[in-house]
């Protein structure tokens, strides 16, 4: 009798990120991915917030960086955050799972950012 239940990754796209396929490496990890209803828009964007983030000075510069950080995320985020948090049919096939362990995003709570 196997007592370990299987392993669920649940990962929500706030931006166009590519290059996902083979980041986890163990195939009993279920995988859901969530796309939300304006994923085409983000397909067509660019992804400039996160971008700025590797050749900025606004990173190496500790005042400005708490400032800007918030605020950059938190656009970038908040479109998805809230249809995570009024899609109930999402809601509900998460709770038929029954899951044992919930690990909240640090940033999910980008609509209230505001």
């Amino acid at each position: 009798m196997n007592l370990v239940k299987p392993e669920t990754l649940f990962q929500p796209f706030h931006i166009a990120m590519k290059n996902l396929d083979g980041l986890v490496k163990n195939k009993d990890i279920e995988i859901i991915n969530y796309y939300p209803d304006h994923y085409d828009d983000l397909q067509n964007s660019e992804a400039k917030t996160f971008s700025v983030f590797w050749d900025s000075h606004i990173v190496s510069n500790p005042i400005l960086y708490s400032i800007m950080m918030p605020k950059m995320i938190n656009d970038e985020f908040e479109r998805t955050d809230k249809q995570l948090y009024l899609d109930t049919n999402l809601h509900a096939d998460l709770k038929r799972k029954k899951f044992d362990v919930a690990i909240a995003e640090t940033f999910g709570a980008a609509p209230f950012c505001e």
